[in-house]
């Protein structure tokens, strides 16, 4: 009897392993994703706790069909203990919960005493529900990959997330200053990649997840009508543009991305060529900013270019609409970014 159990547990832990391949659209056409961001779990301190109990609420009151953390999942300078500690409690909530959860790294998720390898080998170590991928070799960066989601009428993918490693700051011996740039290698993947599926499966919609925003958020924000706080001094685009929007714009298949990295932004906003930029909202209250912790919802539509998205806050408010920032005419303007 005893290893008739046994057995039966074994195939139950077997059976309810998550693969990639699963991830499909519900009968309604409908895909549900949560983006938290910016957990910065440190050593397991009271704010820590905060955030983890934010998070069990918003999964437990959204049910998504994956979750997504666009970076800084732990605060890597500031750890008096080793990252597996810190990276451990930050994904605890959604492994506890059963939720396949996908991620991209921030600008401080290497800097504990466990680099980029040994962060992504350690989450890996953790559960089945992970879908992260370090990415090829060849690409500059750790976390570049992409995940379809298979159509809700056929096993045929029918929606594309990529997924990008904005890096950190750049390198010291840089002539250049601030945060890191998507680099070619990287721009080259997404484009090569997005044209071997359409080859494959035909064209179909897509999204793109990362952390550091890119410059065209700053020019939303101040030449096209957005919704939502922008209340960084400094949102903290690269002075390079690496050009994975204009990319992404000639391709035609992502209609939305997604970011994290400024604490005190969350708008979102139709930029040139009919992209939706949108920021997450910041989720860890050992973060800084004054704005609400939370998350965003993101309801994907099959086949469809437009989504349906909503804040969810600490105190369980549902922000179904964010508030109007008309553009700025005396702030609309270009900053020199230096093209690659």
């Amino acid at each position: 009897m005893k290893y008739l159990i046994f057995t039966v547990l074994v195939l139950l832990c077997v059976t309810s392993a998550f693969n990639k391949d699963d991830l499909k659209f519900n009968k309604d056409g409908t895909f549900k994703v949560v983006q938290f961001t910016d957990l910065h779990f440190t050593d397991y301190c009271h704010n820590d706790t905060k955030t983890q109990e934010l998070m069990t609420m918003v999964l437990n009151e959204e049910k998504p069909d994956l979750v997504i953390i666009t970076g800084d999942l732990i605060s890597g300078w500031l750890l008096k203990q080793s990252s597996v500690v810190s990276w451990k409690q930050a994904v605890k909530p959604i492994i506890d919960l059963g939720y396949p959860y996908a991620w991209v790294f921030g600008n401080h998720d290497h800097q504990g005493d466990l680099d980029y390898k040994g962060v992504l080998a350690y989450d890996k170590s953790l559960s089945d529900l992970t879908l992260v991928e370090e990415g090829p070799e060849d690409v500059a960066g750790h976390s570049n990959y992409h995940l379809t989601i298979k159509s809700a009428k056929s096993n045929e993918p029918a929606h594309v997330m990529y997924f990008l490693d904005t890096h950190a700051k750049v390198p010291k011996h840089s002539h250049m200053q601030g945060m890191d740039f998507i680099k070619p290698s990287q721009v080259n993947w997404y484009y090569e990649t997005s044209k071997q599926l359409e080859s494959q499966h035909g064209k179909m919609q897509g999204s793109m997840w990362f952390h550091i925003p890119i410059p065209e958020y700053e020019k939303q924000w101040f030449c096209r009508k957005s919704y939502g706080h922008m209340d960084d001094w400094d949102i903290g685009v690269p002075f390079v543009n690496g050009g994975i929007y204009g990319a992404a714009a000639d391709r035609g298949d992502v209609s939305n991305m997604f970011c994290g990295h400024a604490h005190m932004c969350d708008f979102r906003g139709v930029h040139y060529d009919g992209i939706q930029l949108l920021f997450g909202r910041s989720t860890g209250f050992s973060g800084y900013g004054t704005l609400q912790k939370g998350a965003r919802v993101v309801e994907i539509h099959e086949g469809e270019r437009n989504i349906k998205t909503w804040l969810r806050l600490a105190d369980n408010t549902v922000v179904l609409r964010q508030t109007e920032h008309e553009p700025e005419a005396g702030r609309c303007y270009f900053r020199p970014y230096k093209p690659w």
